[in-house]
């Protein structure tokens, strides 16, 4: 049987290893590769606007609450024919031209306090879409501030009180210059200074961010992925709907899907629907023939357009709202035998795969040899040879990115892949936060979410203390073993 003795060294052994372990949890986040002041490397608070040289909290203790700022927000533009895409090409690269007369405002997030872990920890629990108009946030934001864009496409903000800003781009005078809108964002005044050299707990209070293009995303599904002959199955298209132009009006919205050659458009199916993410799941159902048409047309193309009734309703739903979208949904009938229907899309007898598309004001009438318009994620269902017991699954509305479930076009979180993608369009969610990837809400960033509590003062006296107190009771046991041993 072990000793006094043994059991005692033991003990001491793993107060030892205990003490280590206290040790390295209080210095090691200080000298982790990209920290700051005992923050885990690269932790982000919020899906806020990158700075220069990136951002993650330091110690927010360190802020000085008495010293402004500023914000610098820079614009850029390509040909104004790719406000939402080049009609003539909806995959050309945008340019990076400098844009003048942009109209941003910012509103400061009245109730959050950067000088504390609270305030950070409270900005990262709340969703960009809760300060829209009508959110859960809205009555948050303090007076709107209100710059211009320069000749250099920069809009500044002098003299800024530290605390977190509410950033939107006026969508008058985007529509003005031929310009797609940013989405909204949340910025931080300061941020943490990642430039090399910089000294911990050092931060940035002159602010820079570089506004991106917000994105018209399509997204389309089907209700079956195989269907056979004499079958009928639904599609559906979802739509992020276009900012309203300076009379706050929105001047044309329409859908065409050129249908495969294997079916056709059931007559009197077509329903549309409005929603945006303050609605909360509740769709608004328009009205046929009033608020919208469906044709078709040669080639067998699918289309509905709203008419200006329709138009109006979707200003309405719109306004303030960058995550609101149109939905279409629609019911086909497969030919009987597997055979094409005359001028429809060629895409193979055990297959029907087609995208669907999204006009907006500017762009020419659709047509099947130049499909201009913002594409959707190709939609692929087999025919013939399906299982009697194939499932059928109920079009959701609206209609979710295929990459990402739940994430629905106008989600103002993330970059797309590109329009015309098989994936679907713009990859993100609907918080405030995603920073991890490039683009979150409409800026560059360059960190992944706070998760944490910046390690403070207090926090680091408590772990000192449990320090002192192993350290006491290895003495008292080291007194101990000698007295043993003397006895």
């Amino acid at each position: 049987m072990p000793t006094r003795t043994s059991l005692g060294r033991a003990l001491l052994r793993a107060m030892a290893l205990a003490l280590a372990a206290v040790l390295v949890l209080a210095v090691a986040p200080g000298l982790l590769p990209g920290c700051r002041a005992g923050l885990p490397g690269g932790w982000n608070p919020l899906g806020t606007a990158a700075a220069q040289g990136g951002q993650a909290p330091a110690h927010p203790s360190t802020i000085d609450g008495a010293r402004t700022g500023s914000l610098s927000i820079h614009k850029s533009a390509g040909d104004p024919l790719k406000q939402f895409g080049d009609p003539t090409n909806p995959l050309a690269e945008r340019g990076l031209q400098p844009m003048q007369g942009i109209a941003f405002t910012i509103r400061k997030v009245d109730d959050v306090d950067l000088r504390t872990n609270s305030g950070w920890e409270k900005l990262a629990k709340t969703r960009i879409a809760d300060y829209y108009v009508g959110g859960s946030r809205a009555g948050s934001l303090g007076a709107p501030l209100v710059a211009f864009t320069n000749a250099e496409g920069t809009a500044t903000f002098p003299n800024l009180p530290v605390g977190a800003y509410y950033v939107e781009e006026d969508h008058a005078s985007a529509q003005k210059a031929a310009a797609s809108v940013v989405t909204p964002f949340i910025v931080t005044i300061p941020q943490t200074d990642h430039r090399d050299g910089a000294a911990p707990d050092s931060w940035i209070y002159d602010v820079e961010v570089f506004a991106k293009d917000q994105h018209l995303d399509v997204n389309k599904t089907a209700s079956r992925t195989c269907a056979n002959p004499k079958d009928k199955f639904d599609y559906g298209v979802s739509a992020a709907l276009p900012a309203p132009d300076a009379a706050d009006n929105i001047k044309r919205v329409e859908l065409a899907d050129p249908l495969p050659d294997q079916v056709r458009l059931v007559e009197g199916s077509s329903k549309v629907y409005l929603t945006s993410g303050r609605d909360k799941g509740v769709k608004q159902e328009l009205t046929a023939g009033t608020d919208y048409t469906v044709r078709t047309a040669p080639g067998n193309v699918a289309s509905v357009a709203l008419t200006a009734s329709g138009l109006e309703k979707a200003a309405k739903e719109r306004r303030g709202r960058p995550d609101a979208a149109i939905t279409w949904t629609f019911t086909v009938d497969v030919l009987s035998g597997g055979g094409s229907q005359s001028g429809g899309q060629q895409t193979g007898a055990d297959s029907a795969e087609n995208r669907a598309y999204l006009l907006v004001d500017g762009y020419p009438e659709f047509t099947t040899t130049e499909t201009p318009g913002v594409p959707s994620n190709k939609v692929r269902v087999k025919i013939g040879d399906c299982s009697p017991t194939a499932p059928v699954t109920p079009i959701p509305i609206p209609v979710p990115n295929p990459d990402l479930p739940g994430d629905a076009p106008g989600n103002p979180v993330g970059d797309s892949g590109g329009p015309g993608g098989d994936a679907g369009a713009n990859p993100g969610g609907d918080t405030a936060g995603n920073p991890g990837q490039p683009g979150a809400n409409g800026t560059q960033t360059d960190a992944g979410r706070f998760g944490g509590l910046a390690m403070t003062g207090a926090n680091i006296l408590i772990l000192v203390l449990v320090g002192a107190g192993l350290i006491g009771v290895g003495v008292l046991l080291t007194r101990r073993n000698k007295r043993n041993r003397e006895d």
